[in-house]
């Protein structure tokens, strides 16, 4: 069966319209899609930083409360944030604050160790918390082992493992780790002086 001139002209004219269609759904499909992504992503977004500052407000009260030493307002307001959100360890953590500037530091090292209990793991802030107050305590050994578990996540707290070891006199071992903490932080400055004056002992 042949097919004459006027059929494939009729049939590529099908095809075009076909294209042209085709291309005017997909260029309105993607834009609609587009639009939706926008509209569910806008508010998402929204809500995080919403949560973020309500968050940076939350601790910056707690901070407030703490210079001005009303230490029973703190507690107060985290018993109660910790009754509303138990899963919330972060909490635990502000609380553990407080105590320390309480001088109340086994309850801090409580405070924290629920901390880990409720995130479900250890992470860098509260190992470098706990060190801390181990190191108010002289227990320089707990507090390298923290220090040490908070700089395998997060090399900051390498300066913390020489000022420990400064603490104990072993000066060699102090310098060791400012020159490694120094390598990660070049433009920190702060612990320039410690690292020139070990060079020079």
């Amino acid at each position: 069966m042949s097919i004459n001139k006027k059929s494939i002209g009729i049939l590529c004219f099908v095809l075009i319209i076909g294209i042209i269609a085709i291309s005017f759904f997909r260029e309105n499909n993607f834009s609609n899609m587009v639009d939706n992504v926008r509209q569910q992503t806008v508010p998402m977004f929204d809500s995080t930083n919403i949560g973020i500052q309500r968050e940076n407000n939350f601790e910056n009260n707690i901070q407030l409360l703490i210079q001005n030493k009303d230490f029973t307002t703190a507690i107060k307001i985290l018993d109660s944030a910790i009754k509303t959100n138990p899963i919330n360890g972060q909490l635990q953590v502000y609380k553990g604050m407080v105590f320390i500037a309480e001088s109340k530091y086994q309850q801090a090292l409580k405070a924290y160790d629920s901390a880990t209990l409720i995130e479900g793991q250890e992470y860098p802030l509260v190992q470098g918390k706990k060190a801390d107050v181990f190191m108010k305590l002289h227990d320089y050994k707990s507090a390298m082992e923290n220090y040490r578990k908070a700089a395998a996540m997060n090399v900051y707290y390498n300066c913390k493992i020489a000022l420990t070891f400064e603490a104990m006199n072993k000066n060699d071992s102090a310098l060791k780790y400012f020159l490694i903490y120094r390598s990660d932080h070049p433009h920190d400055t702060s612990f320039n002086k410690k690292i020139s004056l070990l060079l020079n002992r």
